[in-house]
């Protein structure tokens, strides 16, 4: 009996032993396990805390993103609120200006028909003044300026009013300054210039023509019996001289122009006259004379002097070499102010007879 209940101890110690191995087993699981979920919760908090930031960072900047946009759309509201003031000042501004304008025109008008009907022969006048110093500056034409300062002095005298008298002395001193400038006819010299250039074609070119050596007179017989040969042949000679004629020509021949030289020559020369034409329209005295001269120089050289065409050519050019052009001292005309003076307030009152 004791033996047996000796073996059994054993067996029961072993047996408590798994037990209490079993339990710290499960207990260290337990553990685990907890851990792990404390970790798995943790980790699932911080993700949520995570994506819980993000969400709010982004909807942070889409507020302040809808918030700059409203700003900039108030901004902007503000600006063009700005442009239309001003746009709505200036209008006020420029239509006050169009106001005033209207104004001042129908003062005008109120005043330009209390005005007698010699105010606009006073303006004609002034017109034709004006237009006799364009005609004479512009135009360098004296002879057209003079007349029309003598239809001004008219429409003054026409006006029948002695307080008027000094613009009539004015005009009278204008035209005489305009009629003591001396007129070139460049419409003349002009068309002679043309009648030039119209017959560059028709004018014979300069060609060489090489003299004929005279043959020398060696057909006199000789006296002497031994030369009778010589004498033969002399008689012979003096018998077919009036049949066959040899001449021997010595030098250089030049050959005669090419056409396209020719057609050079003509266009420069051409190009001078044109140039010279040009000069006259602007009163260029210098670049006239200088055309004239170059474009004479050509045809002497290179055309022939002895054919007629050639010589009237050259006769017309020499002709305007010595061309004088005018030149206009009058800078202003006296009539001018007073006319103006006239125009304006309707009478000479507070002036004085003047020159400019």
């Amino acid at each position: 009996m004791e033996s047996a209940q000796t073996e059994s101890e054993p067996s029961k110690t072993m047996v408590d032993s798994k037990v209490e191995t079993t339990a710290k087993v499960k207990t260290s699981i337990w553990i685990s396990l907890s851990i792990l979920f404390c970790l798995a919760v943790s980790i699932a908090i911080v993700a949520a805390g995570y994506h819980f930031y993000t969400q709010q960072q982004l909807k942070e900047l889409e507020w302040q993103q809808q918030l700059a946009n409203v700003e900039q759309k108030l901004d902007q509201q503000s600006a063009h609120s700005a442009q239309l003031m001003a746009r709505d000042q200036s209008l006020n501004e420029h239509s006050q200006q169009l106001q005033n304008q209207i104004d001042e025109l129908e003062t005008n008008v109120s005043g330009l028909a209390k005005r007698s009907p010699k105010h606009w022969m006073a303006a004609e006048a002034d017109y034709l003044v004006r237009m006799a110093g364009r005609k004479l500056w512009l135009e360098n034409d004296p002879l057209t300026s003079s007349e029309l300062l003598k239809a001004a002095d008219q429409q003054i005298a026409a006006m029948q009013d002695p307080s008027l008298l000094p613009i009539r002395k004015a005009i009278s001193r204008d035209l005489l300054k305009v009629k003591s400038i001396h007129e070139t006819d460049v419409s003349g010299a002009v068309f002679a210039i043309d009648g030039v250039i119209e017959q560059l074609n028709s004018l014979s070119l300069n060609q060489f023509k090489p003299k004929d050596e005279a043959p020398a007179d060696d057909n006199v017989l000789s006296e002497s019996i031994n030369d009778w040969k010589e004498n033969i042949n002399k008689t012979w000679q003096a018998l077919i001289k009036d049949f066959i004629h040899i001449r021997k020509r010595q030098g250089d021949v030049q050959p005669l122009m090419s056409p396209k030289q020719r057609w050079y020559l003509e266009e420069n020369i051409k190009n001078k006259l044109l140039q010279a034409q040009l000069a006259l329209y602007r009163n260029d005295e210098v670049n006239f004379h200088h055309s004239i001269k170059l474009a004479h120089l050509w045809l002497s050289e290179y055309f022939d002097l002895q054919d007629e065409t050639t010589k009237n050519a050259l006769n017309e050019l020499e002709q305007l070499k010595k061309l004088t052009l005018s030149h206009t001292q009058i800078r202003r005309f006296d009539s001018v102010p007073l006319l103006k003076q006239l125009v304006t307030y309707g009478d000479l009152s507070g002036t004085k007879e003047r020159s400019l």
